[in-house]
């Protein structure tokens, strides 16, 4: 019986499920058109003017006319 109960045991160690993946580092957004985060000083689309988003490194970052339409770190 003890064998079963074993057995049992290790077919369902077997059948769990797995443990859940790690959770992502929080993604940019908007992106470029090629999927690329946004850096500071690059220029913005003109559907981007005025938006406030997350840049690459987790930084937050908005669309302002600084010498042109550009992504700078948000204040």
């Amino acid at each position: 019986m003890e064998h079963v109960l074993a057995a049992l045991a290790l077919t369902v160690a077997l059948l769990a499920p797995a443990p859940a993946p790690p959770l992502a580092p929080p993604s940019c957004q908007p992106v470029s058109k090629a999927g690329n985060c946004y850096r500071p000083g690059q220029y913005c689309r003109n559907s981007d003017h005025g938006v406030t988003g997350v840049g690459e490194g987790g930084q937050e970052i908005v669309c302002t006319d600084n010498d042109g339409w550009r992504w700078e770190r948000a204040s």
